[in-house]
């Protein structure tokens, strides 16, 4: 299961979706009392001179519009390529090192098992785990429910059953599940051949 959109991104997307909303509800209640101001007069909204000047600077208008483009595509494919860059997956942990060698624990593997006893809980439909890089000690954890499932049952068994095991497996007793759950994703109906 991917995580598609990273909450990075996510957090993202809600501060620059907020500000551009904010700029065009203004632009828009200032292109609105403008309209019931100017609207009532005969007048034409550019005037002649105003015409005329329009006329005499159009290449230096179609710069600075083709200067706004190009500011704006830029900012787009910062964007995207935000939205698209994967956040990075923390490094395999030493569970313990002595003279002879040490037990290394890959975190994909530690990944592959919690994801495995997720999907194994009565009502979930579909997991996928990452440790983060920056906070080694959290597991972001992406559920799959039903409508029927309880959450607060799924969360009960997490923290009762699969937390302790993967605190055991890697000997860290701070190890945490930082969880996120998407109920209504029921499994896909059976094919009909």
């Amino acid at each position: 299961m991917s995580f598609g959109s990273n909450r990075r991104a996510d957090r993202t997307n809600r501060a620059v979706l907020t500000v551009i909303g904010l700029v065009l509800v203004g632009i828009s209640a200032a292109g609105l009392i403008t309209s019931f101001v100017i609207g009532d007069s005969d007048d034409p909204i550019v005037s002649a001179d105003g015409r005329r000047w329009l006329l005499d600077h159009a290449p230096q208008m179609a710069a600075a519009g083709a200067a706004v483009a190009v500011v704006s595509l830029a900012l787009a494919l910062l964007w995207l390529r935000h939205q698209l860059r994967p956040i990075p997956e923390a490094g395999d942990t030493t569970v313990t090192r002595t003279e002879g060698g040490a037990t290394v624990l890959r975190t994909d593997a530690l990944t592959d098992v919690v994801e495995q006893e997720l999907n194994e809980l009565r009502g979930v439909t579909g997991a996928g785990a990452r440790i983060r890089a920056n906070d080694p000690d959290t597991i972001d954890v992406l559920l799959d429910v039903d409508d029927s499932t309880s959450l607060a049952r799924v969360a009960a068994q997490i923290s009762s059953r699969i937390l302790p095991r993967a605190r055991r497996a890697t000997g860290n007793g701070a190890l945490r599940f930082d969880l996120e759950c998407r109920p209504g994703r029921g499994a896909a109906p059976p094919r009909v051949a």
